[in-house]
Formats: C-alpha cells, structure tokens, sequence
C-alpha cells in the first residue's frame, strides 16, 4: 500500500522540476538575447540564473531543451548564443524600438528612421519583449498595407 504513495511523489518531482525547466528556459532565452552573437559560459548563465531561482541541474535541463529545439547553439567550445543571433533566417536585420503599445498591435521605430505597425500575427519571438521603450535587433520584412508601413518580424536576434 505504500508503493502507489511514493510513485506519486516521484511524478510529482518530475512535474514540480519540468515546471521549473520550463520557467528557467523562458528567462535563459531572455539573458542569451541579451549576450547576443557572443554568447555565454555555463558557468556565467548559471551564476545568473540562481538569482532567478534555478539550480544548475535546471539550469543545465533547461538550455539542453533549447538547442533540442533549436533555440540555442553553442558558438564556441562551451559558449551558447541564441541560434538567432548567429545565423538570421531571411530578411534584413533592422534595430527595433517598442514607442506605444495599443490593443492588438504595436507602433514600433524601425532604425530610428521610421515608424511601423506590428500586428501579432507578424511577430516571431518572445512576448514578453513586446513592452514600451524596448530596443532588439531582429530580421524582418517592411511591407506597406492600405498605405501604412508594417514590419513582420521573423526572428529576434540580440536584446538591446
């Protein structure tokens, strides 16, 4: 009878530590933006991440799982940059500013030159960049709609 107890708690370990991989992954991809093409030890991402929380052995889960999915590379012998900013998919790379967010699109600043909408149908990358007076680098296509300037952004390569 107390076989079915600690099954229990083994599943529940593995579902409290998947949670938290999870978490980790979302800011590890924040702080690999913000290091950009150069990229980050292990040992300087975990040192980081206790701040947030996160054990090595999470910290470890959690980029093993981006480059699974492609999210993360390793540039150099044990340095990890986002995949994104090592090598844009197509379109040009333009600086991107958030100016003002409305409900259910976004004025951006595009190389401090233009303003453009941003719809989120045409947005690849992480939500949470999406805020007021954030600055990123990102490939991406210009295109006029019924006279206005939009930009579809395909990948975020370096938080600025």
């Amino acid at each position: 009878e107390a076989e079915p107890e600690i099954v229990k708690t083994e599943i529940e370990t593995m579902r409290e530590f998947n949670r938290k991989v999870a978490r980790a992954e979302r800011i590890l991809y924040m702080k690999l933006l913000e290091g950009g093409s150069e990229g980050a030890t292990l040992d300087q991402l975990t040192s980081e991440m206790e701040f947030e929380g996160a054990s090595p052995q999470v910290v470890k889960a959690a980029l093993g799982l981006m480059m699974k999915e492609g999210l993360a590379t390793e540039v150099k012998l044990a340095r990890y940059a986002p995949t994104s900013a090592v090598k844009p998919t197509g379109g040009k790379v333009y600086e991107v500013l958030v100016e003002k967010i409305y409900p259910g699109s976004a004025v951006v600043r595009v190389n401090d030159k233009w303003r453009a909408r941003l719809d989120p149908y045409d947005y690849d990358g992480p939500r949470n960049l999406i805020k007021k007076n954030a600055r990123f680098t990102a490939a991406a296509d210009l295109y006029r709609m019924n006279g206005t300037l939009c930009i579809r952004i395909k990948e975020v390569a370096q938080k600025l």
